[in-house]
């Protein structure tokens, strides 16, 4: 099912024409970043872009693809293809613990799940793929921390990644954990050494990320992603 998985994810994935919207964007970031080898401030006409508010781990994704195939539509999608795959392997991995059919069947349903495969995710060079991986990766290492504690560490890391992806959508992680751990009791299993550690696997992360955006532009950029990315588009259509 992986090579099936692949190749749909793959197979004709530079023909469509690259949509006008957040692909196009990232696209041109991407690029710019590469060209002013400033790898922490993404620009859209050479200048810091205060509209696309997003951490620049995408951005990295379409540089790796850009590297790898040059400046074409595979080196823009690329990232996304390959992350779709991977969250694939990943829960068809998951699901053979139980059994090897529940497996073969729960990657057969995300072959044929066309609104990912087709629209603004797995083929497109934006910031979804990657978020959907890191979001399903939190979520199987969440419903594993009753078994290994360690696994909380794990769904913090994947958190601070998804935020470093597309910034404050992760926060329906820090929603779906919260809730699970209370409704399953383990919140009061954890020890207050595993929460120090909890708390610095996404801290980390995001504080190096942090440190090295403040460098740059002091807090105008974190002061756009609250007023704009967070409150203004998600109280009114901004665009």
């Amino acid at each position: 099912m992986a090579a099936v998985t692949a190749f749909l994810c793959f197979r004709c994935l530079d023909v469509a024409y690259v949509s006008s919207w957040d692909e196009a964007r990232h696209g041109v970031s991407a690029y710019e970043m590469m060209q002013n080898k400033n790898y922490v401030v993404n620009t859209f006409g050479y200048e810091p872009d205060y509209w696309n508010l997003k951490p620049p781990l995408s951005f990295y994704g379409i540089m790796l693809g850009f590297k790898i195939f040059g400046y074409s539509v595979m080196g823009l999608r690329f990232y996304s293809a390959l992350a779709y795959l991977l969250t694939c392997i990943a829960i068809g991995l998951f699901l053979k613990k139980y059994h090897k059919l529940t497996s073969l069947i729960g990657m057969s349903f995300l072959c044929c799940n066309y609104d990912v495969l087709g629209f603004h995710c797995a083929r497109s060079g934006d910031a979804d793929a990657l978020f959907l991986m890191f979001f399903v990766l939190a979520m199987l290492a969440m419903l594993e921390i009753p078994k290994k504690h360690s696994n909380l560490y794990v769904c913090g890391f994947c958190f601070a990644c998804a935020f470093l992806s597309k910034s404050f959508h992760a926060g329906v992680i820090v929603a779906i954990g919260g809730l699970y751990l209370l409704l399953t009791g383990e919140i009061t299993k954890i020890k207050r050494k595993e929460w120090v550690f909890f708390l610095l696997s996404f801290m980390m992360p995001l504080g190096v990320w942090f440190a090295a955006r403040f460098s740059q532009d002091g807090m105008a950029f974190f002061k756009e992603m609250i007023y704009t990315d967070l409150l203004s588009r998600s109280s009114s259509a901004s665009e």
